[in-house]
């Protein structure tokens, strides 16, 4: 009961942080916020790259750091791992250059466009409550990561999106 409590308290508290200190956006900001969308969720369309997007915006929120910054912190984001095999190309697109795939590069625009219209409208609906910070995929890990403890969890797509875990 307590931790329902504990997690229902930091949510709202949070919700509130956020409507108290809306954050500056740059280009910089939603290119790299982009980059991670497509690098850890554009195989789950819209939703679930929304999904994604919002762990960013509540980590962002609780650390005081920029969209980028939060995409970037270490071990956090996989996609952007030194060893992901996708993490050089992610860099080229955050930057704005070609992956030199014309496909990528077309589908990355659609990102983009997906994020800043998020972005652009901090009042949308959202899929995750304000203390979802956290996810994973299952069908990517034979269990679930150390840091879940049974806390509450929503799926989207193919990503389980856990609330309360700081």
């Amino acid at each position: 009961m307590k931790q329902i409590i504990f997690t229902l308290a930091a949510a709202f508290s949070w919700s509130l942080a956020a409507a108290a200190s809306p954050q500056t956006v740059t280009d910089e900001d939603i290119y790299y916020v982009a980059a991670t969308l497509y690098g850890e969720g554009y195989r789950e369309g819209p939703a679930g790259m929304l999904a994604i997007l919002e762990t960013i915006e509540n980590r962002s929120v609780m650390k005081g750091k920029s969209l980028k910054d939060v995409c970037l912190q270490q071990r956090q984001y996989s996609a952007w791992n030194k060893d992901a095999p996708a993490s050089k190309m992610l860099r080229l697109l955050a930057e704005g250059q070609s992956s030199t795939n014309p496909t990528i590069d077309a589908a990355f625009k659609d990102v983009v466009a997906i994020t800043r219209d998020a972005l652009e409208h901090p009042d949308r609906e959202r899929q995750l409550d304000r203390s979802a910070l956290h996810y994973w995929a299952p069908n990517q890990m034979s269990e679930a990561p150390y840091w879940y403890d049974g806390q509450p969890t929503v799926r989207i797509g193919n990503h389980v999106f856990v609330y309360g875990v700081e």
